[in-house]
């Protein structure tokens, strides 16, 4: 091993004088700044072990054999990585520590900005780099290079790069050229302080960590492919001391369509495909078995398909867009499962613990760079439909420089990607999440619906008694018009006109019996058809509400009907969200109460008017104005009073029925 003298890195050919000093502490805590998350230590050790390797296999022969060796050590709070890639002569480990200098060259590398090595020295306490090239050894250490930046008492010493008797990581004797770093968590003010904040204990839970959130995960999309091959052995030393090992050739990110939890998964442009031949052919075949009821479906693109208007990526830019996104060669991976429960799925699977989810693949929007993630997972940015915010991961790759360390990239980028996203989510989450992907099922549906029966019967006890009845009928004197005096503006205003038209007869046949007692629905109502049953019938001038004479009992007598889910909306735009995020089941729903139809309902549904004259005679129940059914099987939903063109109706009949016609025909 060669034998040099301690230097102070940051000085290295410049005079050593207090503001030299000075400033040089201001601009490493700059750069420390930038390095907010769990990961960077790791993504920096690693990408510049990946850089090395790349290097060296570009400029030598077809033999030699890429390899990266991880330990990720948790009993010592200690990572060290070796590569047996390009190395470093003398004059590079000299200068390598010192912010803003890079010895790299060319496009292809992972980090660029030169201050990397940096934050490894004064981002943490204990640091120690060795390097075999052309037959020579050199290592070095620095220690308590945080405790300097951090210091303003002026009491810690300039740390210096001393040569380093310690032994480096294991694999690094063996190989012939290449680099080792071996970094110790000790000390205060340090990110992170041990290795246990990862909830993983194994190879396998930080291999799964590792290619989520550092160039471990190496973001190749169709078409591009890698550089290079490279192994990569990961060894993790448990707190217990226990090891376990992975070896992984040609790690990739961790693409959650080629993971076993999704079982059935398609390639968005394989159903395109089929239904192309389909036309072409004239055929109107039922959609076979392999595209019916997925666990989820993909899809990438690059540059071409993002702005060509006949792709199957229907994103629209203005002129200045398309150019950016041309410019930076923009690549989508796009990923859209039935449920989020497939997530805790992977994760169970690993072994990992659930405070591990914010770390972990999820539903979420992840920008790359130089074939590797960058920064943390996004929120998709959407104004509607949020629930698939939550079951859709995206990957955007593009070929930009972020900022100093992983803090981020320009505005306009990022802006850009956000709006690649959203629109992706947006077009996908209408036109296929209903008809390939399954209804979610499984133990949490049953559970909630379990629960929905539990709250019926408590009702039915409670009834009994606590019954709410006033025998003076001598009391009562109903209106010709309603107390409230002004259109609903929120869902609130909602329920109180709805029992007012209860109470005025105006809507008849419907028990209050619960509100706001489940945490998933708004109450619980009963149908009932009271004697005399003719007040129930259909009369176009005294009851335009009314019940077709082939749904009342044939004779009259009272008839009561179970207990059944009501929800109440302003809106049904909230309805629908709701039921994409699969916060509410449709078929536990049997009658909705709202102010206005919205705009969302025909995503998913197609409705039936009651307000229109050749549908009065399928009306079942008094008051009813819509009925919702499934748009695909045209089976029933739910029914809903609507109540703005219920009253339009009663006021100008003629004029809400032409209204109701246009609606009905989708107009």
């Amino acid at each position: 091993m060669q034998h040099f003298e301690s230097y102070d890195p940051l000085t290295v050919e410049d005079q050593d004088d207090e503001l030299l000093v000075a400033a040089r502490k201001r601009e490493i805590r700059n750069i420390l700044k930038s390095y907010t998350g769990y990961y960077d230590p790791f993504a920096e050790i690693l990408q510049n072990a990946f850089d090395a390797v790349e290097k060296r296999a570009h400029e030598e022969d077809v033999d030699y054999l890429p390899q990266i060796w991880i330990t990720v050590d948790i009993s010592k709070k200690q990572i060290s990585v070796t590569d047996n890639g390009c190395g470093m002569d003398f004059s590079e480990f000299q200068m390598f520590l010192k912010p803003n200098y890079s010895f790299k060259t060319g496009t292809r590398y992972r980090g660029m900005k030169g201050v990397g090595a940096t934050y490894l020295a004064y981002g943490f306490n204990d640091l120690q780099v060795s390097t075999k090239m052309d037959g020579q050894t050199w290592s070095g250490k620095i220690v308590h290079g945080r405790n300097w930046v951090e210091d303003e008492t002026g009491e810690v010493a300039i740390p210096m790069f001393t040569m380093s008797t310690d032994s480096p990581h294991q694999p690094f004797e063996e190989i012939d050229t290449g680099t080792s770093v071996t970094i110790r968590l000790v000390g205060e003010g340090i990110r992170p302080k041990n290795l246990g904040w990862a909830g993983a204990a194994d190879a396998a839970q930080w291999l799964a960590l590792l290619r989520v959130n550092t160039p471990l995960g190496a973001v190749y999309i169709e078409p591009d492919q890698p550089y290079f091959g490279v192994r990569v052995d990961l060894e993790v030393i448990s707190a217990n001391g226990s090891k376990s090992t992975e070896t992984v050739d040609n790690p990739e990110y961790l693409y959650p369509h080629k993971e076993r939890e999704f079982q059935s998964v398609i390639n968005i442009r394989d159903f395109h495909a089929w239904r192309a031949e389909q036309l072409e052919k004239g055929l109107t075949s039922k959609k076979p078995r392999r595209f019916s009821d997925l666990d989820a479906f993909w899809i990438t693109a690059d540059a071409n398909d993002i702005v060509n208007d006949k792709s199957l990526f229907p994103v629209r830019f203005s002129d200045e867009q398309t150019e950016l996104v041309q410019e930076l060669g923009v690549r989508i991976y796009f990923f859209m499962c039935y449920t989020i429960d497939m997530w805790d799925r992977l994760r169970n699977r690993l072994g990992l613990p659930k405070r591990t989810q914010s770390q972990f693949l999820r539903g979420g929007l992840q920008i790359a760079t130089r074939h590797m993630p960058q920064g943390p997972l996004l929120q998709i940015p959407l104004n509607r439909m949020l629930g698939f915010q939550t079951i859709t991961h995206i990957v955007v790759h593009i070929d930009a420089e972020p900022d100093l360390g992983r803090k981020g990239f320009q505005p306009e980028h990022v802006d850009l990607v956000r709006s690649i996203a959203q629109r992706l989510v947006e077009h996908y989450g209408n036109n296929y999440r209903w008809e390939l992907l399954r209804r979610r099922v499984g133990t949490i549906p049953m559970e909630q619906r379990a629960s929905l029966e539990i709250w019926k019967e408590n009702q039915r006890r409670y009834e009994d008694e606590r019954p709410l009845v006033i025998d003076n009928t001598d009391v009562f004197n109903p209106l010709s018009y309603l107390p409230t005096r002004s259109e609903p503006q929120v869902e609130q205003d909602v329920v109180a006109l709805f029992n007012q038209m209860l109470s005025a007869g105006i809507v008849r046949g419907i028990q209050m019996l619960s509100s706001s007692q489940h945490e998933q629905y708004d109450g619980l109502f009963r149908r009932v058809f009271n004697s005399p049953i003719r007040d129930f019938a259909y009369d176009p001038r005294s009851n335009p509400l009314g019940v077709s004479p082939n749904y009342l009992p044939s004779d009259d007598k009272s008839l009561v009907l179970p207990i059944e889910v009501l929800e109440f909306k302003y809106s049904l735009d909230s309805l629908v969200e709701e039921l994409s995020m699969q916060e509410k089941e449709a078929r536990a729903l049997s009658l909705v109460i709202a102010w206005e139809m919205g705009d969302k309902w025909n995503q998913r549904y197609s409705v039936v008017s009651y307000l229109i004259n050749h549908n009065i005679r399928h009306r079942e129940y008094h008051g009813v104005t819509h009925r919702f059914e499934d748009a695909v099987s045209g089976a029933l939903v739910f029914d809903a009073i609507i109540l703005k063109p219920l009253i339009s109706y009663l006021n100008d009949p003629e004029a809400e029925e032409k209204r109701q016609a246009l609606l009905e025909n989708g107009g």
